[in-house]
This record gives C-alpha cells, sequence and structure tokens, in this order.
C-alpha cells in the first residue's frame, strides 16, 4: 500500500453511544437492519407552541458502496417509510467523505429527517419495514440479477 499500514477486512458491530435522549428508540430500530451503521443524529425542537420546530435527523452509511445504500433507500426504505408514514419523513443521500483511496474509499451517506412529533411514528414504521426485510420482501439487487440470469438461461 505504501504508507507501510495494512488495510484489514472490516465487518459491521453495533456499538454502545449517546444520543439525544428524544431519537435513541429511532436510531436502535434503524440499528436493526445488517449493514446499516448510524454516525450522527440529533432530535430536533419543538417549538414553545409545541408545534415542529427544528427536524430531527439521523445520518447513516448502508453497505458497502453506493449501490447498495442507492438500492436500500430508493428501492426499500424510502418508499417503505412513505407508506407507512406519509410525507412526515425526507431521505437525502449525499456523496462524499474519504478521499477516494483503497483505505479511506468515497462513501454514500444518508439522512433521514423527519418533525420531532412523528420520531415515534417512524419508530413503529422502521420496526414494520425491518420485519419486511427479514421476511425478504426486499430483494437484493444481486436477487433480482440472479431471478434474471435463470429467466434468460431458462428461455434458451
Amino acid at each position: 500500500m505504501g504508507n507501510g499500514r495494512e488495510r484489514h477486512r472490516q465487518v459491521f458491530v453495533k456499538v454502545n453511544a449517546e444520543v439525544d435522549i428524544g431519537i435513541a428508540d429511532l436510531i436502535s430500530a434503524l440499528n436493526l437492519f445488517p449493514g446499516l451503521m448510524t454516525y450522527s443524529s440529533c432530535a430536533g425542537k419543538l417549538g414553545s407552541d409545541g408545534t415542529d420546530g427544528r427536524a430531527a435527523h439521523i445520518e447513516f452509511y448502508y453497505g458497502n458502496n453506493w449501490a447498495e445504500t442507492s438500492h436500500f433507500v430508493f428501492e426499500f426504505l424510502a418508499p417503505g417509510l412513505f407508506e407507512l408514514l406519509g410525507s412526515y419523513a425526507r431521505i437525502k443521500l449525499e456523496w462524499g467523505g474519504g478521499n477516494g483511496t483503497p483505505t479511506t474509499p468515497h462513501r454514500v451517506s444518508a439522512t433521514l429527517e423527519l418533525r420531532p412529533s412523528q420520531i415515534s411514528n417512524a419508530v413503529r414504521a422502521i420496526k414494520a419495514l425491518h420485519g419486511r426485510f427479514q421476511k425478504r420482501r426486499f430483494i437484493s439487487r444481486r436477487s433480482l440479477l440472479a431471478c434474471g440470469n435463470a429467466h434468460r438461461e431458462s428461455r434458451s
């Protein structure tokens, strides 16, 4: 590698971290997904009149590359949240971080934003989506490609 440091294979592990109490359950729910790593969050702020003020947010990575992150967000998480929460949540993707080298590659991060008053509803929605994920209602891109290849082979 030129710098004398060896790159080791890495895996995801769940760790304990201090987070805003108002968003802790949502972070725990998101971290049920294997391969998802949250790294920044804020519970947002309710206005003095009890209405939503500043949005709550959780930033996370999913998978090992931009394709896995994009597929998870666009094919599973965003449609599922829209179905269960309506327009109370939004997800943004951002390309960046790292310098593009093998030891510090660029990453695609996602940010889930929602109204602070909707956090408890979002926890229920994320847990329901995790149940779907476990039942394999979320079909991976590899599975879709394998099905497509099997279909093409069976027609020959």
